[in-house]
């Protein structure tokens, strides 16, 4: 009996580690802050330092050819990089954090010169990121491009004039673009003429700042975000509109800087920041859970080449790697089936939830986009919810309290 509780012990500990530790650590062969990851037309990938250090570091751009096994510098800058973009097979360009320079390679990313950028006269640093729709037009925040970079054309100074941060920018086709940023209060900017003109966004009214914004469909977007009502919170807002309205769908506290978020597809997305932080949901942002990194080192951009593998740059020459989408995701403040049930599933008519807590809660019902169509607030212990209204489909649910979400899960309806 004594052997079969050790083995069992084993198996656990071990099932824990292996769900805990899906990011392994790659060796940068750097100390510099990287804050940049794309992968190459012909699949070799690259990072780039940021330069976040106060002096600001220096810039190197390494690449490997072997999905990170090995990395190698290919170009070096005094200040770091924002961005790097292939417009075509062969054609990239690497947005050096300073007003007039940008890094052209013309192999692939084997080789990269440093050019002066007639008029690229970005806020501060630079540009914080571009967005190119064909193999010559591009966009950087309140600027256009129609000859591959070689020279910025002002478009419109709000997206680079004080108090205005930019922070981001992605168009959804060649005419749709949205551009993602601060001006004391979060601001976002869309354009649907090709950047002639830009229409502010409104977004919730406690939005601080916002960093880094995603689109994984052309309807579909998420931000990161910064939350300020009684203090800082972590914040990531999602639109289902193309970025015409944004909600807030998540929130967090204590605050943690996020400044990348990325999507494998509408529904799972992954969003990264300070102290190691790796967040990921698999139901369109009803519910996020954490996964190991196994740093406390700040992580700034996430990146995935597929579904399943993704890489993470961070502070210190930090490289993460996945092969199977991090592995587990664990719900924060879960209290999980003993305290709460949802029933049935497959459901026609009716849910039955049951709270055993003693206390108020809210219970949200999502729908795939994300969208909550029923909100209900109860304190009873049995509670009766119509779905006679609602089609039929999967759907997502959240309980929560003042103290975050108290459990989550999926109904089916029928």
């Amino acid at each position: 009996m004594r052997n079969s509780k050790s083995i069992l012990v084993i198996i656990i500990v071990f099932a824990s580690i292996t769900a805990s530790g899906q990011w392994t650590s790659l060796n940068s062969s750097t100390s510099l802050n990287l804050g940049v990851i794309k992968q190459t037309p012909s699949g070799a990938l690259l990072v780039a330092s940021s330069g976040e250090a106060f002096p600001p570091s220096s810039g190197i751009i390494l690449k490997s050819d072997n999905e990170g096994a090995t990395w190698y510098i290919v170009a070096n800058n005094s200040k770091g990089f924002s961005d790097i973009v292939f417009p075509s097979q062969n054609f990239g360009l690497a947005i050096a954090k300073s007003r007039d320079t940008i890094f052209r390679s013309t192999d692939g990313g084997n080789t990269w010169q440093e050019q002066y950028s007639i008029n690229s006269f970005g806020s501060g640093y630079g540009f914080p990121q571009v967005a190119f729709t064909d193999s010559l037009t591009g966009y950087a925040p309140g600027y256009k491009t129609s000859d591959g970079g070689n020279s910025w054309v002002l478009q419109n100074q709000t997206l680079n004039f004080f108090p205005y941060v930019p922070a981001g920018i992605t168009f959804l086709n060649d005419s749709t673009g949205v551009v993602v940023g601060n001006g004391y209060w979060g601001v976002n900017y869309k354009t649907t003429d090709r950047g002639v003109t830009w229409s502010a966004v409104i977004v919730p009214y406690f939005t601080w700042e916002i960093y880094s914004v995603y689109f994984p469909t052309a309807s579909i977007g998420y931000c990161t975000s910064n939350k300020l009502q009684t203090a800082h919170e972590t914040e990531i807002l999602k639109t289902v509109d193309g970025g015409d309205t944004w909600t807030s769908i998540y929130t967090q506290s204590p605050f943690i800087y996020c400044p990348s978020v990325f999507c494998t597809d509408s529904n799972t997305c992954y969003a990264v920041g300070s102290s190691g932080t790796i967040m990921k949901t698999t139901d369109g942002g009803v519910t996020w859970g954490s996964q190991g990194s196994g740093t406390t080192q700040t992580l700034r951009k996430v990146f995935f080449t597929n579904a399943d593998t993704g890489y993470i740059v961070g502070d210190s020459g930090t490289i993460l790697k996945t092969t199977n989408g991090g592995g587990f995701v664990g719900i924060r403040e879960s209290i999980g089936d003993a305290t709460f049930k949802v029933f049935p599933s497959p459901a026609h008519d009716e849910l039955t939830v049951e709270n055993n807590l003693n206390q108020s809660v809210l219970f949200g019902l999502y729908n795939s986009m994300g969208e909550k169509i029923i909100d209900k607030t109860w304190k009873e212990k049995i509670n009766k919810i119509d779905i006679s209204a609602v089609s039929n489909g999967i759907y997502f649910y959240k309980i929560t309290s003042e103290k975050g979400i108290l459990k989550a899960g999926k109904i089916i309806k029928h």
